[in-house]
């Protein structure tokens, strides 16, 4: 019989008696035994290997901590809390995992990384975000102070042309090497941006221009409120209307952009032939643009909904009225024929009845 879960284990052990001219059972044929043992979980043996404090100086670079020896068979390790690269004092462990069903758990080791301030002093220099509006050129953050002597600063990250948000980093070196750093935001503002369109054939469906420039990182978003509404009016009069919402967003959530802003808004096809009217949805405002082909220009407070609206003379309509004039007309002369009917034999029956009075 071979056992190798640990566990605790009962065996039963049964003796029959066997010929013999040596001995005789005193009381039967057969004696049974059983026997109770356990097989206990092992201890890995974990005595080579060690887990050392560190104490070291700044330098820019991220460190960690690790195990020395070799670790027994099947035993693995993980740290917490590594990784480490400003000054400070950080407690690392390293965690242990081996067989769990035959051997004990392995108790997690701790160390301590600590990592030491340069004697350099930095308190007198800035290194301040900067937001800039596009202008086709290369921005850079730089420092503002005087620097230690024998300190100099180097830069990662700076440069940058396109609308965008940036991290630049500010390195700052002794003959030993890097010993601080810092970082600030360089955020470069569109001043343009436009709804791409879906295809090569397509036009875009906006355009938007700030002075002032908008955080690079929204959206321009225009969509259809309604479809095509149309009004029948009086008189021959037709009134088509359709409303847009320009917008800005950031995640899918609107943003309000401050200041005023140009906006190059794609007229329906609908009222390319046709006079019309742009208002804003929200105050019913007129807005005042200019037509530069299939698009109206003009300057505005943020960004709203907008609606087209253009009314015409409708030449269905006109038929229909025109026919309507036109048969009222025609009735109103067969009332007058027939009232004319009447009213000569009224006067015939007048005249015969003084005929015969006269006779």
């Amino acid at each position: 019989m071979r056992l190798r879960s640990t566990a605790v284990y009962s065996v039963k052990i049964t003796l029959t008696e066997a010929a013999s001219k040596n001995f005789k059972w005193k009381d039967s044929e057969t004696v049974d035994l059983t026997v109770e043992f356990a097989i206990l979980k092992a201890d890995y043996d974990m005595s080579g290997v060690t887990f050392d404090d560190l104490t070291l100086t700044y330098d820019a670079e991220e460190h960690n901590l690790y195990i020395e020896g070799d670790l027994p068979y099947g035993v693995t390790v993980t740290y917490d809390g590594n990784g480490k690269k400003t000054p400070g004092r950080y407690t690392v462990t390293a965690n242990f995992k081996g067989d769990e069903l035959n051997h004990n758990l392995i108790p997690s080791k701790e160390a301590t990384l600590e990592i030491l301030e340069v004697s350099h002093d930095l308190s007198g220099i800035l290194f301040e975000d900067m937001t800039v509006k596009y202008d086709g050129e290369a921005h850079d953050v730089l420092i503002n102070g005087e620097l230690p002597t024998n300190v100099t600063v180097t830069y990662e990250g700076n440069g940058q042309t396109d609308p965008s948000i940036y991290t630049v980093t500010a390195m700052f070196r002794d003959p030993d090497g890097v010993f601080a750093q810092m970082t600030a935001t360089l955020t470069i503002l569109r001043t343009q941006t436009q709804v791409e369109p879906s295809s090569e054939e397509k036009e875009s469906d906006v355009f938007i221009e700030s002075e002032e420039g908008f955080d690079p990182t929204l959206e321009l978003v225009v969509e259809k409120i309604e479809g095509v509404e149309r009004t029948y009016l009086a008189w021959g009069k037709d009134q088509v209307s359709e409303k847009f919402v320009v917008k800005m967003c950031k995640d899918g959530v609107e943003v309000q952009i401050d200041g005023k802003v140009t906006v190059r808004l794609l007229i329906p096809e609908e009222f390319r032939s046709k006079d019309f009217e742009l208002m804003t949805v929200a105050r019913s405002a007129s807005v005042e643009y200019t037509r530069d082909g299939d698009y109206v220009i003009f300057v505005a407070d943020g960004l709203s909904a907008y609606v087209f609206t253009s009314t015409y003379t409708s030449y269905f309509s006109v038929i229909i009225i025109a026919t309507g004039v036109l048969f009222a007309d025609v009735l109103i002369l067969i009332a007058l024929a027939v009232v004319l009917k009447k009213k000569k034999k009224l006067e015939d029956e007048v005249k015969y009845v003084g005929n015969q009075i006269f006779l």
